[in-house]
């Protein structure tokens, strides 16, 4: 992906559409753009031949509303975070399974991953390095989008309506959640 960025990047600079002086900047923002379109890509192509093409996107939409704000583990390759990625999609075929086999287990796995996503969240990665100002920012919309989440969970157990959206919002809940305890664990971040 890096060759790839280096090589859009050289193109736009020499076609005069960006300066040199930007060329690292570049260079990160593409290699990033490539390495999510490849991601979500390969989830959405999953997801079609798969049959959950809907869910997935769903559960899409949730997870990285979330991430966006909350932070939480990232790894140093892009290899690693394309396995990663995968085996986020493979959790999604797991976990709302289990959820779906008690309304207390959705209940107790969605009240706990927004225990942990309000006292955690964000988790200010070293490659952000977000300023205090931006951490306060990112805490407030990500506790909004939690309690948002856990909310329409809550109203669709208690209408007795358990939608598959109901299963992949508490997914997403979970998944997100995990990343931040992960960060936490192995101290990947740093003071704002």
């Amino acid at each position: 992906m890096y060759h790839m960025a280096v090589r859009i990047t050289d193109y736009l600079i020499k076609h005069k559409v960006v300066s040199m002086n930007v060329r690292e900047e570049y260079i990160y923002g593409f290699e990033i753009l490539t390495g999510k379109i490849i991601n979500y890509g390969t989830l959405l192509g999953l997801a079609y031949l798969n049959g959950n093409l809907i869910p997935t996107i769903f559960f899409m939409f949730v997870f990285f509303s979330l991430r966006g704000q909350t932070g939480g583990y990232h790894c140093k390759h892009t290899l690693s975070c394309y396995l990663c990625t995968w085996i986020i999609y493979m959790m999604i075929w797991i976990i709302p399974p289990l959820l779906l086999q008690s309304r207390y287990i959705i209940v107790t796995v969605s009240i706990l991953s927004t225990m942990i996503i309000l006292l955690v969240a964000p988790v200010n990665h070293p490659n952000l390095r977000l300023s205090n100002e931006e951490i306060f920012i990112c805490r407030r919309f990500s506790r909004r989008i939690t309690l948002l989440i856990i909310t329409g969970i809550f109203i669709s157990l208690w209408l007795n309506v358990i939608h598959v959206s109901v299963l992949y919002a508490a997914t997403a809940l979970a998944m997100d959640a995990g990343l931040l305890v992960i960060a936490k664990f192995i101290k990947q971040e740093v003071s704002g």
